[in-house]
Parts: C-alpha cells; structure tokens; sequence
C-alpha cells in the first residue's frame, strides 16, 4: 500500500495533475495561464496607482499655474490703474480762457495800415483754450461787436500753457468803409467753445489819442502767433 501510494505521488508530479497528502486533501498547482493572470492584474493595479498619482500632480501643476496667472493678471491690473491715476493727476484739466486767468494788451502795428494786434497771456495755474474769436467793441458807443473773419479759423483749438499767448489781428478800416469815428477805448469778451460770451467786458486804451474804425472794421479768430493774426 505504501509503494502504490508513493508511485501516485511521483506520477502527480510528473504530470501535473493533483497530489495527494497523507491525508487525502488534493492540491492543484497553478497553471502558467493562472500565474500570467495574477502578474497582469498586479501590473494593471500598479499602472492605475501610478496615473492616479500622475493626474494628481498634473492637477495640482495647472491649478498652480491658474494661481500663477490669476496673481500675474492682477498685479498687471493694479499697475495699468495706478499708472493711468498718476497720469490723471499729473495732467491738469484746461479751462476757458476768460479775463480772470489772462491779460490783455492791444498795439498799433505798422504793418500791415490800419491794424492793431490783440494778445492774450496765460497768466493762471491751469492751461486755458482761447476759443474762436473775441467779442470786440470799438468805442463805448459802439451797439455791435467787429465781425469775425470766418476766412482765419484756425486747424484746432488755441490752447495755452502758462505765460503762453494767443493773437488776434484787428483790421480798424479800409477804404471801401463807410463812416466811421476815431475810437479810444476797446471792449474784449472771450467766448466758450460755442461761441458764447463767458464773462464781462474788458475795457482796454487804445493807442495814441484813439484809432479810425469803419465799417469794414473786422477780427481774425485766435492764432498761435502774430504773424498769422497780422498775415489776414
């Protein structure tokens, strides 16, 4: 009985098929397909440990980079907006040239005849816009203003710093004129950019004993520069 037994268990062995223990209990090996299957799924659970660690890590890259660009944008942000309030208060708003913020002076020219050049000065904080033309009237008699040369409208708007001036140029008769006075006082009002009187007259002395006005008499719109004020 003992060398059946033992022939079994060399017989298992050589074939692989199931072994018998002194107590009877059966016992299979694992086959190679069984060993493949258990080094295939040990494989799969390791590779889907590693590309959860990899998306983790991806994760946390991109969300470090959206932190990263959000603080980039912001800090952009906050120096556009600080650069464009320091440009806002470095450049001081323009006003209306008025009396208030210039003075005025009127002289005889030699040439061109019978003209004399009006100049307005700068003379406040701010820089101010001397707008079309000034309202003039010669004499204190006078019931309208001079016309305005609509011929002399400058390409933009006169504006002047500081001690900066504007000029207008006063043509007081021609010889196809009518009438006329000789006149010793001119009246000046300064318009706001639709031509409206902005403030109250002032009165300038008029050379010598008084200037000839007709009725051709008439002023050029503000200019940057007396020649092109005399040039009409």
């Amino acid at each position: 009985m003992a060398i059946v037994l033992a022939q079994l268990r060399v017989h298992g062995r050589a074939s692989g098929a199931p072994t018998y223990t002194a107590r009877g209990t059966a016992k299979t090996r694992p086959t190679g397909t069984a060993r493949n299957q258990k080094i295939t799924f040990r494989m799969f659970r390791e590779s889907s440990t590693l590309m959860r660690i990899a998306t983790r890590s991806v994760s946390r890259a991109t969300a470090s980079s959206m932190v990263v660009a959000a603080a980039l944008a912001l800090v952009g942000f906050q120096a556009t907006e600080q650069t464009a309030s320091a440009a806002t208060k470095k450049a001081p708003s323009v006003v209306t040239c008025t009396a208030a913020n210039t003075k005025l002076t009127v002289t005889e020219v030699s040439r061109p005849i019978n003209h004399l050049l009006l100049k307005a000065t700068n003379t406040g904080s701010k820089p101010c816009n001397a707008y079309i033309a000034p309202y003039l009237r010669a004499g204190a008699d006078a019931q309208a203003p001079l016309a305005w040369a609509e011929e002399t409208t400058p390409q933009a708007v006169v504006t002047l710093e500081h001690g900066q001036s504007a000029y207008a140029g006063i043509t007081t008769s021609t010889p196809d004129g009518e009438g006329g006075a000789k006149e010793k006082t001119l009246g000046v009002i300064f318009t706001d950019r639709k031509g409206n009187a902005t403030d109250k007259e002032t009165t300038l002395k008029l050379p010598q004993d008084g200037v000839f006005f007709n009725s051709t008499a008439i002023v050029t719109y503000w200019q940057d520069n007396a020649k092109d004020a005399l040039s009409w």
